[in-house]
């Protein structure tokens, strides 16, 4: 399969930019979700009730946000 993009530079920069920069997108995401993760799974007990609720919250929101716009950052 083939997919070829056409943009009319400078005035679509922004949609071009969201295209070939996909992956840096994609990247920034899974790092969110690995620090959200990390600090929730391993260092949860130097935290206070309510930053680990916050933590959690937060890891929620994420990935609820994530699913409503059907993105999957770990395919």
């Amino acid at each position: 399969m083939r997919a070829i993009l056409e943009f009319n530079l400078p005035e679509d920069d922004r949609e071009y930019r969201m295209a070939i920069d996909g992956q840096k997108y994609v990247s920034t995401l899974e790092d969110i979700a690995n620090l959200l993760r990390n600090r929730i799974k391993y260092e949860s007990e130097n935290m206070t009730e309510k930053e680990f609720a916050v933590y959690e919250f937060i890891y929620d929101k994420f990935y609820d946000i994530l699913r409503e716009n059907k993105i999957s950052i770990f395919e």
